[in-house]
């Protein structure tokens, strides 16, 4: 897993005590994210998991099929969407739902229970093959609703 790291330092400096406090409890729960199921792999990693070129590893990024967080001019890859040498089956209709949310919105969803799906996390539901209920999930997601 590569090690990533935040500039906190940076981000912080010229902001109030309290508010250098919330970010860099904002940067720990990342890093916490970034470490479940598995943790992260590089985009080298992921290109020979998946036997592709580096051009073929950015476009699926870039429409949606995989997920790619940046850090520090740098992609990472949360391991827990590749299974058997694939990205597991459903999520990039998942992604689809989710694209205007943003990554970090990505991975709350995927690691975090649902009342939609019972308490379970969308990853373990896709594990399981019930894909149209995730989906259903990230489509409801963020919105103001009763569940």
């Amino acid at each position: 897993m590569p090690d990533v790291t935040y500039p906190i330092e940076k981000k912080t400096e010229n902001k109030s005590p309290a508010l250098q406090k919330a970010i860099r409890r904002g940067e720990l729960a990342k890093k916490r994210f970034l470490s479940k199921e598995g943790g992260t792999l590089s985009s080298n990693d992921v290109c020979q998991k998946l036997n592709c070129s580096p051009q073929d590893l950015d476009q699926m990024r870039d429409n949606n099929h995989i997920l790619g967080i940046e850090i520090d001019d740098e992609y990472v890859y949360p391991a827990w969407q590749f299974v058997d040498g694939k990205i597991i089956s459903g999520f990039d209709k998942v992604l689809y739902e989710l694209k205007r949310d943003g990554v970090w919105t990505v991975m709350i969803f995927m690691l975090t229970g649902d009342v939609r799906l019972d308490g379970k996390t969308p990853l373990e539901m896709l594990r399981q093959g019930e894909i149209d209920q995730v989906v259903w999930a990230a489509s409801c997601y963020g919105e103001h609703s009763a569940a």
